[in-house]
């Protein structure tokens, strides 16, 4: 473009006006002849004599300057081999070349096919070929219809208030008349014996007067769920967001797995055939039940999705979803709205059926987005065992998932019988109590030793639950046998566990006496859907959150049980999904949303979907003191943060200790309307305010401003980080999902540090943030991921910020690492994976775990 005037550039190729004389691109009078003769022969095949040297040296300035390197480049040295470059430098210099307009659709992908100058060269132009439209041109969202919440959110607070104007005078009416009602016909040693039993009893006897109540709700407010696409903030996003807070109110977790559940949701609208399975994780609770169509021996594996209801572009878009007889949506897999999958289909783990895409009859699809790979697993023949009648083995499931949960309150039991007995507390003094409370120091003194001692005590009783429950021999199973109702016990038991334990140094004593093989020095975070004995892990291994570790596999009323074993020094990123049967070897690397495979060599790094070999990482080194080998004091000061989770539960029932001696100072002037339906509510409302400022506190308290940076494992900050996190949890993500769908939650996270712009949409999942200070939403993005602002690689801390562009789409199940970047007005697809450091260009799709360019 330097050399020639406009009118002699082929219109054809227009896009070769990009090639500017800085990067290289310098015509000669052999590239002028072949333009000429481009223009007249329409050969394309020759715009690589006139890219491809502009398009090298390219390249070249961008890997210079990642490398820090003013010398000449030599365009067949492979990038990671030869000249010592890594994952973290591969993602910035894509991001860099993206910002080129000839090397727009460059993906990271690319880089690891083709590590040289010359073959990425090659593959740029490759794909430029193959283009037959070069800029893809969007309509500009900002024509769109964009409500205000404000209107919204008033209803939004009316309702919430209606909510708790309700719920405090039942709450008043079991503590001050029911309670006394049973203490003073039944001893209190007795009532504190069969309480639990008591309150499943009335749960089961007010939940199917509840649930008729909600269904009335949605008919009245809904109606029947249609295909739409309606702006966020309207009348029926209202009308919607009222169904679901009443919906999530039910015991869902209870009767996940059984009958009851599908049961429920028949009764919602959906369609769901017989001898269905939904697994723990599947979250059906957002609405658009009449779009959803399940077949007969349909399975839904742990964590996997079927998006019925969807944010896109600030809109609620409602679609429906279509899944056949005998087939099965694997862990983590996705479905989208209008997708089909036909009867005996397969969708692998991790994988994303995109929207409108049909899943042929007894295919399996595979990869983000999902492509054939042959055909569906057969029905594997049972190995031993009978099948129940379904709704036997829903009843006895949930015999066993209430036995679970007993199991762990016994400790608390026992400790309040002794008290009672040693004090001689009778019915009597707890009546007196309950209308005249008062907080002694013996009875604070007691609730501490109670609540310190009670939670430790229950977690051993459920490690030694699962002992008891007997070893699980490997093998193929029915669904529908008792002895799936083991396995779903033990699961579940190890689920419960890890919400006290995930993370900590008690975690692998807790799943050694469960039953699982933990070598020294193991660092295990959220592992799920794992039967003990099945699992065996080697030294100094790290998993970090929500790994999927060789967990049962399903697939048409079969269960598979295997074996798995893990090598030394192994470490698994956030999402791996580990297949059961596995043997992975040792100083290993599976990287996030990644599934283990066949082929993996000892010493090797993974990562993808489809899965490719990482052929050099980052690798960040600290002294082993603060990552693998802590002396005294950083070993004690860990020990104490995460001895300090038991003490969490302190505040709950401090909480409830205020709002009696509260509630019973409104009450000395007797019971009218105004206690019950203004003092309480108001009561209530400052308490559950109380929790969530405490949380903010905490948190500018214990780390102020985090910036990104780096920290030691076993440094005090990092034990100070993961507090801080577990007691969002524990006191203010159960308040703060009330709120999920309101601006009102935009509030609390600007004041915890996460940078907000204007009319921003978030769903579900945002009542609770990792690293809030690392999140930058710019004006009218709408968000659905899951943010990943830090690693634990190689026990380093490694914190960045992750930012999101004006009129950006984040989709659900999508990943973004830190030092992320989204252009405005881009999406980033379904279950994609945006790399460490690595920009994504404005106006663009990006698909792919990793991502490139749709």
């Amino acid at each position: 473009k330097e050399i020639l005037p406009d009118h002699m550039i082929p219109s054809r190729f227009g896009f070769l006006e990009s090639l500017p004389q800085s990067l290289g691109g310098k015509l000669d009078r052999k590239s002028l002849q072949t333009i000429d003769r481009i223009d007249h022969d329409e050969d394309e095949g020759d715009i690589v004599e006139v890219c491809q040297p502009g398009m090298e040296h390219a390249i070249e300035l961008a890997m210079a300057e990642v490398l820090g390197c003013e010398r000449k480049l030599s365009a067949t040295a492979n990038f990671f081999d030869q000249l010592g470059g890594d994952s973290l430098r591969a993602a910035m210099v894509v991001s860099l070349l993206r910002k080129k307009p000839m090397t727009t659709s460059v993906a990271v992908k690319d880089f690891y096919d083709c590590p040289t100058i010359r073959g990425l060269a090659l593959r740029i132009i490759e794909r430029k070929r193959q283009e037959s439209d070069h800029e893809k041109v969007r309509n500009d969202p900002t024509s769109m219809a964009r409500l205000s919440p404000i209107p919204a959110g008033i209803i939004q607070a009316l309702w919430l208030a209606l909510t708790v104007v309700t719920s405090g005078p039942i709450f008043w009416f079991g503590v001050y008349k029911v309670l006394p009602f049973l203490l003073e016909r039944f001893s209190l040693t007795w009532l504190v014996c069969v309480l639990p039993f008591i309150a499943l009893a009335a749960g089961l006897l007010l939940l199917p007067v509840y649930f008729a109540f909600v269904v009335l709700a949605k008919t009245a407010l809904i109606g029947r769920y249609q295909a739409m696409r309606v702006p966020v903030y309207g009348n029926f996003y209202l009308r919607n967001w009222m169904v679901q807070r009443l919906v999530q109110l039910m015991p869902w977790g209870l009767m996940a797995g059984t009958v009851f559940q599908n049961q429920a949701l028949r009764l919602l609208g959906a369609r769901i055939g017989k001898r269905v399975h939904i697994h723990r994780g599947v979250n059906l609770l957002d609405g658009g039940w009449d779009l959803l169509d399940l077949g007969d021996d349909v399975t839904l594996g742990q964590d996997s999705s079927l998006r019925l209801v969807d944010f896109v572009d600030g809109e609620l878009v409602l679609a429906p979803i279509t899944i056949g007889s005998g087939a099965t949506v694997d862990v983590r897999a996705g479905v989208c709205g209008q997708a089909v999958m036909e009867p005996g289909s397969y969708l692998g783990a991790l994988s994303v059926l995109p929207c409108g895409a049909t899943l042929k009859k007894g295919e399996m699809w595979d990869g983000v987005p999902a492509q054939p790979q042959g055909s569906a697993p057969e029905k594997a023949p049972l190995d031993r065992g009978s099948e129940m009648k379904p709704v036997a083995h829903g009843l006895l499931s949930l015999a066993f998932g209430f036995a679970v949960n007993l199991i762990f309150a016994i400790p608390a039991l026992a400790i309040l019988l002794g008290f009672i007995d040693y004090f001689a507390v009778d019915g009597a003094r707890v009546i007196a109590w309950i209308h005249a409370p008062v907080l002694s120091r013996t009875l604070v003194v007691l609730a501490f030793a109670w609540t310190l001692s009670a939670a430790p005590l229950g977690l051993l009783f459920q490690a030694g639950f699962c002992r008891f429950l007997g070893k699980i021999n490997p093998g193929c199973i029915s669904r529908w046998s008792f002895e799936y109702v083991l396995v779903w016990a033990k699961t579940g038991a190890v689920a419960a566990a890890n919400n006290w334990l995930s993370g900590t140094l008690f975690w692998p004593i807790w799943l050694r006496l469960a039953g699982m093989k933990v070598g020294r020095n193991a660092e295990v975070s959220t592992v799920i859907d794992v039967v003990p004995e099945h699992i065996k892990i080697g030294e100094a291994c790290f998993f970090a959150d929500g790994i999927y570790l060789g967990g049962p596999r399903l697939h048409q009323g079969r269960v598979q049980l295997k074996n798995t074993e893990i090598g030394p020094n192994t470490f698994f990123g956030n999402h791996a999904v580990i297949e059961a049967g596995s043997n992975i070897a040792n100083d290993v690397l599976l990287g996030i949303c990644t599934k283990s495979h066949d082929k993996i060599r000892p010493g090797s790094s993974w990562f993808g979907h489809p899965v490719f070999e990482l052929p050099r990482r980052e690798v960040v080194a600290m002294p082993r003191a603060v990552t693998h080998d802590p002396g005294p004091y950083l070993f004690c000061q860990r020990l104490f943060w995460e001895t300090l989770r038991f003490a969490l539960p302190l505040l709950p029932l401090a909480t409830f200790a205020i709002w009696m001696v509260t509630v019973a100072s409104r009450l000395e002037e007797g019971t009218s309307a105004k206690v019950l339906f203004l003092d309480i509510p108001l009561i209530t409302t400052g308490l559950a305010i109380f929790s969530c400022l405490l949380v903010l506190m905490l948190k500018w308290g214990l780390l102020g401003r985090t910036r990104p940076g780096q920290h030691g494992f076993w440094s005090s900050w990092c034990s100070r980080w993961d507090f801080l996190y577990v007691a969002w949890g524990a006191w203010a993500r159960g308040i703060l999902s009330s709120f999920t769908g309101t601006p009102f939650l935009h509030w609390y996270l600007r004041a915890m540090g996460v940078r907000i712009g204007r009319s921003v949409i978030l769903s579900g999942g945002f009542a609770q943030v990792v690293d809030p200070d690392m999140i930058v939403l710019d004006d009218f993005a709408t968000v659905s991921g899951l943010f990943q602002a830090h690693s634990f690689e190689d026990r380093v801390l490694k914190m960045d910020k992750i930012h999101i562009g004006r009129l950006a789409t984040v989709h659900d199940g999508s990943v973004l690492m830190y030092g992320a970047s989204i252009g405005e007005q881009s999406r980033v697809l379904y279950h994609s994976v945006v790399m460490k450091q690595e920009h994504l260009l404005p106006g663009c799709d990006y698909e792919g775990c990793p991502t490139e360019v749709r």
